[in-house]
This record gives structure tokens, C-alpha cells and sequence, in this order.
């Protein structure tokens, strides 16, 4: 959502930078000197691409970025899920332990006598 708001308000500023650039009455030229060749142009129209270059490198390295948070979140996400299913099953498991010793002490109670005989001076 924010990128969408950020996205509009560059849009917003586009049209007022065109609107001054069809309006201008400023005539003089700006000679670009570059690999490629050389352009000349009026400092309002270098201002205007200048603008719009910038804004795609942010809003480029914003997505990534945004992108870059988003799975690590659901990394994160993954992360607590998993550990929230190992604490349930120990959890589970002392219950268990607890059932199964409760059923050896009852099998132990419920025996019969031994049939040892008494240890000497018992007798």
C-alpha cells in the first residue's frame, strides 16, 4: 500500500514538472557530453529525467527490499510454526510419561506376593 501512495505522489509531481516544462518561456540549452554521443537539452527537460531515472533506482530497490522482508518473514513464520508443533508434542509426551508410569505402578500393585523366600534372619 505504501508504494502504491509513493507510486502516486511521483505521478503527481511528474505532471507538475510537465505542466512548468510546457509553460516555461526559459529557452536557454544544456550540452550533455556522454559515451554514447551528446544531447542538448534545457535544463528543465535534464531536471525532469534526472527525477524520473532517480525515482525508478528507489523504487526499484525498494521492491527488492520489500520482497527481501516479506520472505523472511514467512521464513520466520515457518520457524515459529515448527517450534510451536515441537513444544505441543513435548507437551503430549510428558502427559504420556505420566500415563505409563501410572500404569507400571498400578501392574506392580496388582501382583501377587513373591514367592521369594525371606532373606535369612527374617525368618
Amino acid at each position: 500500500m505504501w508504494m502504491i501512495r509513493w507510486f502516486l505522489l511521483v505521478i503527481v509531481i511528474i505532471g507538475i514538472a510537465v505542466f512548468i516544462g510546457l509553460n516555461g518561456t526559459d529557452q536557454q540549452e544544456v550540452k550533455l557530453n556522454y559515451l554514447f554521443g551528446e544531447k542538448v537539452m534545457t535544463p528543465l527537460t535534464l531536471m525532469f529525467f534526472s527525477f524520473v531515472a532517480g525515482f525508478l533506482i528507489w523504487f526499484v530497490i525498494s521492491l527488492f527490499n520489500f520482497l527481501k522482508m516479506r520472505s523472511e518473514l514467512s521464513a520466520r513464520d515457518k520457524v515459529i510454526k515448527n517450534l510451536k508443533e515441537e513444544l505441543n508434542d513435548y507437551r503430549n509426551e510428558s502427559l504420556a510419561l505420566e500415563d505409563a508410569d501410572k500404569t507400571v505402578v498400578m501392574k506392580k500393585e496388582s501382583t501377587a506376593p513373591s514367592s521369594q523366600p525371606p532373606l535369612s534372619g527374617d525368618a
